[in-house]
């Protein structure tokens, strides 16, 4: 409907892990909410799938881990981590948690765009962000939507962040690049992964009885044309991943990544917040992407509904500086281990205090560890206006 206008309390822009999961807590909470994803339903994208246990937490809180358990997606049970060439301790895990999973893209974000729209958010696929103003959005087609706050979920090369104007406030070159491959016949039900200088590898099970084997390497060895070549090489140089591997075969093409920088940008102000890769990424090392968008959506959605009828811009405010409390302990330590070149004694102590954060997040304050959301209507919520579609 060209030039049309519709009216939101809170417009998207994304509809993957950090966009959907914000979606789906808004719109539980009673707020009328829009989420525009540009791509088409059930599309892929690079990923590196891994979910940790807080992430998967998060999941169950909300109700979506039933659904993904039954679309075969298996826990990843146990651990097993190399480092130069020693297995090295692992912390125990948090009491109650749950095992990690690491689920296919084309199911994960298809499962929490459902789960929101059964919680009455409207989820458009095929749907492009074009501009900002005054609390206007402008999508595709000569599309206009009124609202009170633009979230932008649209990943590291956020349109959203570029429109409100967002600054880096902190932002460091990517040190790794990575290779992703998906193996058949490989009977792996845990988790293996080697470091090593130079090189950080490692296998999980996915969906479709699958397992993903990756290789990172420092980012100036990056060779495009020699992706196979180095990721075959990488992984021989990781003898608990090759073994893993053993006897499996590899059907698919190669999927590479070479941008993986660490930065985080001023995530709110005033009408406009980002979550997900559009506030904060990080080299994929510690496999907390996923994990930490889930955090982030609940954040977000938690100062959104506490100070929807107060200071709203405050609350947008304090969202922004706790994203960063709890975020910057694991990027610094997985800035430091992402360069692959540090004395096995430095790497120790990084990794183990980068394991010491994450269970900090694991077992924070309840901000931080995920808890189910309360139903909740803003007063002056634009839901269920006289003659307007829920």
């Amino acid at each position: 409907m060209n030039g049309s206008e519709e009216c939101f309390d809170v417009v998207v822009v994304g509809g993957r892990c950090a966009g959907a999961a914000t979606g789906l807590l808004l719109a539980r909470a009673g707020l009328r909410v829009l989420v525009a994803e540009r791509s088409a339903q059930g599309s892929d994208t690079l990923s590196g799938h891994m979910i940790k246990p807080d992430g998967v937490g998060r999941l169950a809180a909300w109700g979506v881990l039933p659904d993904l358990l039954a679309s075969g997606c298996p826990p990843v049970t146990g651990a097993e981590f190399t480092l130069d060439g020693r297995r090295e301790p692992r912390p125990e895990p948090v009491p109650g948690a749950l095992p990690p999973m690491a689920p296919r893209r084309t199911i994960l974000d298809r499962l929490l765009q459902q789960h929101a729209c059964d919680a009455g958010a409207h989820v458009r696929h095929r749907s492009t962000f074009r501009g900002w103003r005054a609390g206007a959005v402008s999508l595709d087609g000569g599309r206009q939507v009124r609202t009170r706050l633009l979230i932008g979920a649209d990943g590291r090369r956020s349109a959203v962040a570029s429109a409100v104007g967002a600054p880096y406030t902190d932002r460091r070159p990517g040190r790794s690049c990575a290779w992703y491959g998906y193996w058949d016949g490989a009977a792996l039900t845990g988790l293996r992964a080697e470091l090593r200088p130079g090189v950080f590898a490692g296998a999980f099970p996915t969906h479709g009885e699958q397992v993903l084997a990756f290789v990172q390497l420092p980012v100036t060895g990056w060779r495009h044309d020699h992706g196979e070549q180095d990721y075959h090489a990488g992984l021989r140089r990781c003898p608990t991943i090759a073994s893993a591997l053993a006897g499996a075969r590899l059907p698919g093409r190669l999927l590479g990544a070479k941008d993986l920088p660490t930065y985080f940008r001023q995530a709110a102000g005033t009408g406009w917040a980002l979550v997900g890769d559009a506030a904060h990424h990080k080299d994929p090392l510690a496999a907390r992407g996923i994990a930490d968008a889930f955090l982030g959506a609940q954040l977000l959605a938690e100062h959104v509904l506490r100070g929807w009828d107060h200071d709203f811009d405050q609350a947008l405010r304090c969202y922004a500086a706790d994203l960063i409390r709890l975020l910057a302990p694991t990027a610094e330590l997985n800035d430091q281990l992402a360069g692959l070149d540090q004395p096995t004694t430095r790497t120790r102590a990084a990794l183990h205090a980068l394991w010491a954060a994450e269970h900090q997040i694991a077992t924070g304050p309840p901000a931080a560890r995920g808890r189910r959301t309360r139903q909740h209507r803003p007063s002056g919520s634009t839901v269920n206006r006289p003659g307007e579609p829920r």
